[in-house]
């Protein structure tokens, strides 16, 4: 955010800005001034290396973050499988919730860095973007919600409460029984 708010343009007198608003007004009918960030990357035909050295910062900074993830729950699911020393039953519920972090890795991949990677990227290659930059709003504030699906499906626990609070409480019920034995040895005299 620092890096957009202090290399990109968005002033209001801006050509790129001007084009945006009177875009954003056209189809929205609501007229916002001030608030803009705009990566232009190609104005008037020639190339601007602001809008490009953010670009190349945010994608580095998505490559890095991804990267690590991936290579740190890799060396997890290698020394979880690698571990003698515990029990299996340990190893599982070490496994079950490496799993519900991946999944939990892959949503912001889909809901956030998709979308994000796909506006700010396509057009500097003058490409249309696969995602239109109006659904990119939907994918992102959908992702709390789909975090929360995949931690609930995954995790057994989790997936009980839920279904108890939809379904109501569960009808089974477990039965204690106490036993008690006395054993008495008369001692011969």
């Amino acid at each position: 955010y620092t890096a957009l708010f202090i290399f990109c343009d968005g002033d209001a007198k801006e050509p790129a800005t001007i084009v945006l608003r009177d875009a954003f007004s056209s189809k929205y009918n609501l007229t916002i001034n001030e608030g803009w960030i705009v990566m232009e990357y190609w104005p008037n035909g020639s190339f601007s290396l602001r809008p490009f050295l953010v670009l190349v910062f945010t994608d580095i900074l998505l490559l890095v973050s991804f990267t690590s993830a991936a290579s740190l729950s890799i060396m997890t699911f290698y020394h979880i499988h690698a571990n003698t020393m515990v029990s299996d039953n340990y190893r599982k519920t070490q496994r079950t919730v490496l799993i519900a972090l991946c999944a939990q890795t892959v949503v912001p991949i889909i809901c956030v860095y998709t979308p994000y990677v796909t506006t700010l990227n396509s057009p500097f290659i003058g490409v249309k973007s696969i995602i239109s930059p109006e659904m990119c709003a939907s994918f992102i504030s959908s992702f709390p919600l789909w975090d929360a699906v995949v931690i609930i499906l995954l995790m057994k626990d989790y997936r009980n409460g839920a279904m108890s609070l939809v379904f109501g409480a569960s009808k089974k019920k477990s039965l204690a029984i106490s036993q008690m034995f006395s054993a008495t040895t008369v001692a011969p005299t």
